[in-house]
């Protein structure tokens, strides 16, 4: 019979295993060090298993009260039923439908779906069982592959899963805390932001020589609105309001879930009226924002960047640079 100074003095290994308390009540310590109280057991000759609790919740003497109840169960030939262990992606669900949909933009959303598809490996795999090693091989498989950012991203997620698991009592600790640190970090290239008016104007001057019309409206209308990509890709044109010179983007396409009123000046509603011209019965400004025609967009901007005449002044048209001369300028 096992002591309480021997329950707590039992330590994680990496693989779990199992310590004898009496009459077929073992103490089970997981890699992640999770202690579970699992009774063994024959029915007409078979060996079962089944979890009881996990300690400290369940302590030793409940544990032995459960097994000598299961036991005269069994002896009446009552059928027990098995609890079903929680798995990693019914905890991910959970957390998705409660953390993340209810409060973040639909492009987000789709961002966090995509990055989850990644964890298929733990995906049904029981929480409570699942160690730090195997969260830190899923990440660094990512990581391999030339994917540094999106392995970290990742791993910022699973460990959002785990601390949601710890708070509802499907998991003792987060496996997963702080991993990050120990995947490769992605190498940044920096690239200075205009911050000056000569060169905002001939940042401007740059991006009448892109060739794609809707593209080079596109990067007009980020420069002049200061919006996110995604919002400008999921625009429609009921959200533009040509007489009141504004745009109302959704809360379903914000990411502080609320509706957005972006001003507009003189030079982006002339850039909206000429997209209207060119697109008068599309719903959507751009049309739907599919990887197909982001990466047509990447590969128009790649030969603009390769230009000579504009490819300085377009170097700075970058996501974080647009931001910076916006902060700049206030």
């Amino acid at each position: 019979m096992l002591t309480n100074t021997a329950i707590e003095g039992a330590k994680k290994k990496d693989r779990a295993y199992m310590i004898l308390d009496g009459d077929g009540l073992y103490l089970k310590i997981l890699p992640t060090g999770r202690k579970t109280w699992v009774l063994r057991y024959w029915i007409n000759g078979q060996e079962m298993k089944k979890t009881l609790g996990v300690y400290p919740i369940m302590t030793a003497a409940n544990a032995r009260r459960t097994r000598d109840e299961i036991k005269t169960k069994i002896k009446a030939g009552v059928p027990l039923e098995e609890p079903k262990s929680t798995t990693f992606g019914e905890i991910a669900e959970r957390w998705y439908k409660t953390m993340m949909e209810p409060k973040k933009a639909e492009s987000y959303l789709h961002t966090i779906r995509l990055r989850m598809k990644y964890l298929a490996a733990l995906w049904t795999r029981p929480i409570d069982e699942i160690s730090r090693k195997e969260c830190f091989d899923v990440l660094s498989l990512i990581s391999a592959s030339g994917r540094k950012s999106t392995a970290k991203r990742t791993g910022q997620i699973v460990g959002q899963i785990f601390d949601y698991a710890t708070a509802a009592g499907e998991a003792t600790i987060n496996v997963a805390a702080g991993l990050n640190r120990s995947l490769p970090s992605e190498k940044v290239r920096h690239f200075d932001a205009v911050t000056k008016i000569a060169d905002m104007r001939k940042l401007l001057n740059a991006l009448d020589y892109v060739d794609d019309f809707i593209f080079r409206s596109g990067l007009q209308i980020l420069a002049y609105c200061f919006v996110r990509r995604s919002e400008l890709l999921r625009a429609e044109w009921s959200e533009i309001d040509f007489d009141r010179a504004e745009w109302i983007i959704p809360a379903a396409h914000i990411k502080g879930r609320r509706d957005h009123l972006v001003p507009l000046s003189k030079q982006a509603l002339e850039i909206f009226r000429r997209l209207k011209r060119f697109r008068p019965k599309w719903g959507k400004l751009r049309g739907a924002p599919t990887s197909s025609c982001l990466r047509r967009e990447a590969r128009i901007l790649a030969v603009a960047w390769a230009t000579p005449r504009y490819s300085k002044s377009l170097r700075a048209c970058t996501k974080n640079s647009i931001q910076t001369i916006y902060r700049q300028s206030l």
